[in-house]
């Protein structure tokens, strides 16, 4: 249905999960933006799981078959709306509606077209619903061999502003592919050189063994892990620099997803690029809880890539 046919970075196929929020509705406009950049095709999916709805955890309520009919009636019709309105930026889209939960419904998706990216809204309701769509995203992160984007309250697609990326990173390959994979997305074509903000941050709960009990001794260990992640820092950005990127490092304590989400704030960061699951056991439980709480926190886009996404050299 598009007329653009440039492909870039190889970005050939998008999958977009939609609730119908006004959130889902950002991250319809960020997966529009993408595919007319990149000459990429558009799925939309939306996750209906049909017959049985919980008013309460345990208090499940089955409809009858004809409110079911219309509930789908209507869920048709909003795809339907999606794809016109999205054909008519010149987006080549199809639609998709899955018997599934939403996060299952995305996944199963971006497996069976080959998905190059995921997009996502997150928090897009209040309450109870705002956690179950929380949860979805995460889910979709946690689940997904393709990047995903997600998409906050307020982050709306704007193609003018310049780009500025927060890049955690705990000096594995995975923090660099992440940042590599956001610049192809998002800096134009060819790539451009961007903003940087590098940022380690030292998770004070996993310093906490009875070595570190003392309070002099942990605050000389902690001074050397800062000077030690500095000179990490000051290795990691020359390259960097040298690619004519504009890199500022920080080396910071505390929670690693209110940490990065704080600054991202201060810079007025247009992005959030992470790698996750890049580590096993207990390492790679403690990672995918950063990116569960940076999604959770985070007021821009967030791009996390899993270490089996393929390679896009």
């Amino acid at each position: 249905m598009s007329a653009h046919t440039t492909e870039s970075a190889g970005l050939r196929q998008i999958v977009l999960g939609t609730d119908f929020s006004e959130t889902a509705e950002l991250a319809t406009d960020h997966a529009a933006h993408l595919a007319r950049r990149h000459g990429a095709r558009l799925t939309v999916v939306h996750g209906h799981t049909t017959g049985i709805y919980w008013i309460a955890p345990s208090k499940p309520l089955s409809l009858p078959s004809q409110y079911e009919d219309q509930i789908l009636r209507e869920i048709q019709t909003k795809l339907k709306d999606i794809e016109e309105r999205l054909t008519a930026l010149n987006v080549s889209v199809e639609t998709r509606l899955i018997a599934s939960a939403g996060a299952d419904a995305a996944l199963y998706v971006a497996q069976s077209v080959g998905a190059d990216l995921i997009v996502t809204g997150t928090r897009g309701h209040t309450g109870f619903k705002h956690l179950l769509l929380g949860s979805t995203a995460e889910q979709i992160v946690r689940g997904a061999k393709a990047p995903v984007l997600a998409v906050h309250p307020g982050d709306d697609a704007n193609e003018k502003k310049p780009l500025h990326i927060v890049l955690p990173t705990d000096f594995s390959d995975d923090a660099l592919s992440a940042l590599k994979r956001a610049v192809e997305l998002f800096s134009g074509d060819p790539p451009a050189p961007c903003s940087l903000t590098l940022v380690h941050v030292l998770h004070s709960p996993s310093l906490m063994t009875p070595v570190l009990s003392d309070p002099s001794v942990r605050r000389l260990f902690l001074e050397q892990a800062k000077n030690d992640a500095r000179q990490a820092l000051r290795a990691l950005a020359q390259p960097l620099e040298a690619d004519g990127h504009q890199v500022e490092s920080r080396v910071l304590e505390g929670d690693p997803g209110d940490t990065l989400a704080k600054v991202a704030r201060e810079v007025d960061a247009s992005l959030i690029a992470m790698g996750t699951r890049g580590l096993t056991g207990w390492k790679r439980v403690v990672q995918g809880s950063v990116a569960d709480r940076t999604l959770r926190h985070a007021e821009c886009p967030v791009l996390t890539l899993p270490r089996e996404s393929p390679s896009k050299d």
